[in-house]
């Protein structure tokens, strides 16, 4: 069992989706592509959708973007898999089993991804 120090440096989501996803967000606010949706900026609007890629391995969540910095506007499952298919197969983005886990990485990365200081996102005080 580590140290309460190891706990807190490990990381708790999968590294190469929020990489993924990091580099997705910053390629949009870099090429200043973001959108509007409800009165706040958008970069990815990430949801998870579920794929069976026809691999032996049934069917995956995967955590995508869902906003199109293109057409500027959010897209469906299927147009979501069409854009982001190739980076599947080629594993630069990987499932997972149970929807659930997925969720739960997607409400820890997303601050990370956005930046948002760790003490804005918790109402109570730890110290």
């Amino acid at each position: 069992m580590g140290n309460f120090a190891d706990k807190v440096v490990a990381s708790p989501y999968n590294r190469k989706n929020k990489t993924y996803l990091q580099n997705y967000h910053d390629d949009v606010v870099k090429t200043k592509r973001h959108g509007l949706m409800d009165g706040k900026y958008v970069t990815m609007h990430i949801k998870g959708i579920g794929i069976d890629m026809d691999d032996g391995r049934g069917r995956l969540e995967y955590l995508l973007p869902s906003y199109d910095p293109e057409s500027g506007k959010i897209m469906d499952g299927p147009a979501m898999f069409e854009k982001f298919r190739d980076d599947i197969k080629a594993g630069k983005i990987e499932g997972y089993a149970d929807h659930r886990v997925a969720e739960k990485e997607r409400e820890q990365m997303y601050p990370d991804i956005l930046g948002v200081p760790k003490r804005k996102r918790f109402s109570a005080s730890i110290f």
